[in-house]
């Protein structure tokens, strides 16, 4: 009967450690990072959506998705991106912890864009992830493109 009672408990506590509560995401920059004319690394804008669904996020034309902050995304998006710059530093350093607060009830996915001027083809600019998973991912930004780092 305790082994019941103790295995009803652990449960319990496993099924709240995955309910709501706010999240947070970490994100690093690795220079080289959107390398300017005189070769040195300068920072990244990245929006941070809570989306939906993510088909439209990774589907829709950057430029649109990023020119009216995702607005093109209609109910996928839920609520307003956050905006946060990024700066470069070494591959060693830690990750940068960013607060999103309380996900969106709705919220399936977590779409990140970053706004780079120009591209080298090496990667995207855009990524996305579920929701679970989020926080314990980093999403890392290196040359001109944003990458998904366990």
């Amino acid at each position: 009967m305790k082994l019941r009672a103790t295995m009803l408990m652990l449960l319990c506590f496993t099924l709240l450690a995955g309910c709501g509560g706010p999240t947070t995401i970490y994100v690093r920059g690795i220079e080289p990072l959107n390398l300017n004319e005189k070769n040195e690394s300068t920072s990244v804008d990245i929006r941070i959506f809570q989306l939906k669904d993510d088909a439209a996020f990774m589907n829709k034309p950057f430029d649109q998705l990023w020119e009216n902050k995702g607005e093109a995304l209609g109910g996928d998006r839920l609520g307003e991106p956050k905006q946060v710059t990024v700066y470069g530093g070494p591959a060693t350093a830690e990750a940068t912890p960013i607060e999103l607060g309380d996900l969106n009830k709705d919220c399936r996915f977590v779409g990140v864009m970053a706004l780079y001027p120009k591209s080298d083809g090496k990667g995207s600019q855009r990524v996305v992830v579920a929701a679970s998973d989020a926080g314990g991912v980093v999403f890392e930004l290196s040359g001109y493109r944003i990458e998904l780092k366990k």
